[in-house]
């Protein structure tokens, strides 16, 4: 969990509920197995800001949030999908074995 700048939680886990608040600008909003999730709340936690799905095809986990002097968010897990969503220019598209990847996820 991490509380930024503007006091708005930040947290990551992984869960196998399908019925896991999403908001409409998810990633993804629909879960096709064991799926991290991330998720921003509002500073006195009434509102979620953001929630979304993130893996592929195997058990994918979120393990830490952080975030960096531009104010995005950035969570850390570990997957042994191959099929894990990366962006262009991903340093290891493609997993091999359980690694650690970062995702962008709102910017202030």
């Amino acid at each position: 969990m991490l509380i930024d700048a503007d006091g708005n939680i930040a947290f990551t886990g992984n869960t196998q509920n399908a019925d896991f608040p999403v908001t409409n600008d998810a990633f993804s909003q629909t879960m096709p197995g064991n799926w991290m999730f991330l998720a921003i709340l509002n500073t006195n936690a009434s509102q979620m800001m953001y929630a979304s799905y993130l893996g592929g095809a195997a058990a994918d986990a979120g393990h830490a949030i952080d975030s960096n002097s531009d104010g995005v968010f950035l969570s850390r897990g570990s997957t042994p999908s191959n099929n894990f969503p990366t962006t262009a220019g991903a340093f290891k598209p493609i997993t091999q074995a359980i690694s650690a990847k970062h995702l962008p996820l709102l910017p202030n």
